[in-house]
């Protein structure tokens, strides 16, 4: 579960609602620094900061960058926003916001968490860059914490032991963590790469029978196939362990 139990750790100021909430002291939305510029509020500001992400890379987040996106001063965003790592928060809100975590009549633990990522996937897929904001978000603190605090409610009552929770988090969060982490950053790779212009490339050296034959299969590790199959196999381990007798 990569987007509701993420790797990252704490940050030194602590979100006070999940997703993308009014901070003390905001400007009404309405409130403009630039004639001609459109409405402001957060959830403006995170999706052109997203916008700007997905075409420019993470690495073009900025609090000046956004503010030129939005034809603002970029003091001005901090009326907002306090900072960046509260930008970066908002962002995220938006990025969980598209994975389908809702909760379906009879589907049991392991059918919600297959459609999730199916759903968590396709999200990282369109956003590449961003993704990795989404995994490094702090787990204890909003977004993320309401986000997960929502999924056990949903998975206990599909049939998931509470005590197994935690459990089934590890895994299946390192997993999904993992394989889609490389997964988009071979796109961001791809996207950044620019073909040699006018000079040969060296020819690499021909594979033996049996080393080709193991590249086509890693090579199919990394397919949307892959990926399912890696979460099956962690489901049906899991339902196994928890169908057992214990000793």
């Amino acid at each position: 579960m990569s987007t509701p139990f993420g790797a990252g750790g704490r940050r030194p100021e602590r979100r006070a609602k999940e997703g993308i909430a009014a901070r003390p002291g905001a400007l009404p939305a309405a409130e403009t620094a630039i004639p001609g510029a459109r409405r402001m509020d957060r959830a403006t500001i995170a999706r052109a900061a997203l916008a700007l992400m997905d075409r420019d890379g993470l690495e073009a987040l900025s609090m000046r960058r956004v503010a030129a996106e939005l034809r603002i001063d970029p003091m001005s965003l901090y009326r907002y926003v306090p900072n960046r790592d509260g930008m970066v928060s908002d962002i995220v809100g938006l990025l969980f916001a598209e994975i389908d975590a809702s909760e379906r009549p009879g589907e049991s633990w392991d059918e919600t968490l297959m459609r999730m990522h199916r759903s968590e996937r396709e999200m990282a897929l369109h956003h590449p860059h961003a993704y990795a904001l989404l995994v490094l978000a702090p787990r204890d603190e909003e977004p993320a914490l309401g986000f997960a605090g929502r999924l056990k409610g949903i998975l206990l009552r599909g049939g998931l032991p509470e005590e197994r929770f935690l459990d089934v988090w590890l895994v299946d969060a390192s997993f999904t963590n993992g394989f889609l982490l490389l997964e988009t950053a071979t796109l961001t790779r791809a996207s950044r790469a620019e073909p040699a212009s006018g000079k040969a490339t060296s020819a690499a050296s021909p594979a033996r029978a049996p080393e080709a034959e193991l590249a086509g299969a890693l090579a199919e590790t990394a397919s949307g196939a892959a990926f399912v199959r890696g979460l099956e196999l962690i489901y049906r381990g899991f339902k196994e362990t928890i169908a057992a007798p214990r000793a």
